[in-house]
């Protein structure tokens, strides 16, 4: 059998998909009547009939294990305009210094984002090595607060901007 090329395991997975471009997102819950969320990057579209979408929730991250005992996500797509906010998520958080939180209705957890946010309800959670994958049926979609040209993506642990629509010429 021949050799197989390129080495393996895990170092070799992060260094692959720090150079692979994502979109990014915030997850978000109210566990306890506790607003908590988490930066997510690992979005992804199951199904459209029914509506299910997918976040990956590392195991290491004590912000997404508080996501993970939700019962509801609200999942904030990010523009260009949400940098800031995506900065906060995306460190060690302290105890001052929370970001705008909505008032929604109960058992909800809604941020003031630029983008698309997508609600529904946990139907599974998966474990999947040191993650777990979250399936969410989604129920409500609400359309973006304005129309940001940008999009936010995550790229060798940089933000970087992008045009969210393509125009042909």
């Amino acid at each position: 059998m021949p050799e197989q090329p390129g080495a393996g395991g895990g170092a070799a997975l992060r260094g692959a998909f720090r150079a692979y471009a994502t979109g990014v997102a915030i997850a978000t819950a109210e566990v306890e009547g506790r607003r908590v969320g988490v930066l997510v990057s690992s979005l992804v579209s199951v199904s459209v009939a029914p509506p299910v979408v997918s976040i990956s929730l590392s195991d290491a991250s004590f912000a997404a294990q508080e996501v993970l005992a939700g019962d509801r996500i609200a999942i904030h797509m990010l523009t260009g305009a949400d940098r800031e906010l995506a900065d906060w998520f995306a460190r060690p958080r302290p105890a001052a210094d929370e970001p705008e939180w909505l008032d929604t209705i109960a058992g909800e957890a809604r941020l003031a984002t630029h983008g698309p946010v997508l609600s529904g309800s946990v139907d599974d959670r998966v474990r999947a090595g040191s993650a777990t994958v979250v399936f969410v049926t989604v129920d409500r979609v609400d359309e973006p607060l304005d129309d940001d040209p940008l999009a936010l993506v995550h790229v060798d642990r940089h933000w970087h901007l992008v045009p969210r629509r393509v125009t042909e010429e």
